[in-house]
Parts: structure tokens; sequence; C-alpha cells
């Protein structure tokens, strides 16, 4: 202050400064200690071999959150509809992958158009099954793509890198380890959705061949 170098005006704005530097840092600390939380429930049983009893409703809010960057990067809205306390007796891991591919198909394919969109995931249970419910409103399926969706190396961003692998994989899944049921809908320019039902208590540990 002597030398009038650094008036009490310029201190203030400093403190204020460092506090709000200090805060975004406990923040992103906070973030990324959530992030690897995250990805340490998620990555549990990689494999997706073993029955386990989990929280349908925790796991979808776990891993919606390690999409959180790539979907407000694309100015994409995702809203949840699922119970709490939704327990399911079978594959987490496979759970999981089915819904992070349908999440990167909206991501790499539905809205390449700008950034802007939504999606909606929903999920319940009835007489023993749960039936989830996953849609977007980007710019939808032609009757080729609904037709061939599921065949393998099947893709419509073969320019952008993509392999074709992710809906063929999905309905592996659904089919030959949890035992259930997909059906994709939609048409061009109003969205898609796919319909995913399969036994809330897997009653055998590994479907045979």
């Amino acid at each position: 202050f002597e030398s009038e170098a650094l008036t009490r005006s310029d201190l203030q704005k400093y403190i204020q400064m460092s506090r709000q530097a200090m805060d975004l840092t406990a923040s992103n600390l906070e973030r990324a200690a959530k992030l690897v939380n995250a990805f340490k429930v998620l990555s549990s049983n990689p494999d997706g071999q073993e029955i386990s009893s989990f929280d349908l409703h925790d796991v979808l809010s776990k891993l919606i959150f390690t999409f959180t960057a790539r979907l407000q990067g694309g100015g994409l809205t995702l809203e949840t509809d699922v119970p709490e306390n939704l327990t399911v007796h079978g594959y987490q891991a496979a759970v999981v992958q089915i819904i992070t591919i349908l999440i990167m198909n909206s991501l790499q394919h539905a809205f390449p158009d700008g950034p802007g969109g939504n999606i909606r995931i929903a999920a319940g249970e009835e007489g023993g099954m749960i039936r989830l419910v996953y849609q977007d409103d980007g710019k939808g399926l032609s009757e080729e793509e609904l037709q061939r969706i599921f065949e393998p190396f099947f893709t419509t961003g073969r320019s952008k890198g993509s392999l074709g692998l992710g809906m063929s994989e999905l309905y592996n899944l659904v089919h030959h380890l949890l035992r259930g049921e997909v059906r994709v809908t939609g048409e061009t320019g109003v969205g898609m959705m796919c319909e995913i039902s399969f036994p809330s208590n897997a009653s055998h540990p590994q479907k045979t061949n």
C-alpha cells in the first residue's frame, strides 16, 4: 500500500479470484472422486458373467454421471424415470453395457445436424420382468436401418469410424445373457425407441447354447 502499487480494491479482487479458484478446484476434485467411484462400481464385474443383486436406479445414475461431459458438450438433456430401490438379481455389467451402447449411439448418430436434443430412460418392474425403455428425439431410423439394426457390421457411420457392432452386441446381451427381448422402433426425423424386457431375477447363471 505504501508504494501504491497495490490498492485495497486490487487486493480484494485478488482475494475474491483466489477464493473462486479454490472453490472451482474443490468442485473439480469432488467431481473427479465421484467419477472414479462410479467407474469402480460399474467395472466391479467387467465380464458380466456373474449374477449379483443391484439397485437399477443407483447403477443407472452412476453410469449417466460418467457421460455428463459428453452430454453437455452435445447440448443434450438426459431424463430418467426409474424408481429408487428397483432391485435386479442378474447381470449388472451386461445392463451397464446395454445402456452404454444406446447412449453412445445417440451421441454418435442421432444428432448430426448440431447440438441439442433429448434422451429419456425409463424402467420399472411388472410380473417379474424389468421393462426398460430408451428414447431419443434425434434423426430417427429409416426402414432399412430398422430391418438391419441388429446385423453385425451394419452402420451408417462408417466414415466416422463406426464398426457397426454395438446394436448386434446389445441384441446378444439381451437375448443370450439376460434371456430377454428387445424391439427398436422409429421413423426418419422423429427419433427412435428401444424397448427391452428381461427377468428381474435371473434363474440361471448362464444361458447354454
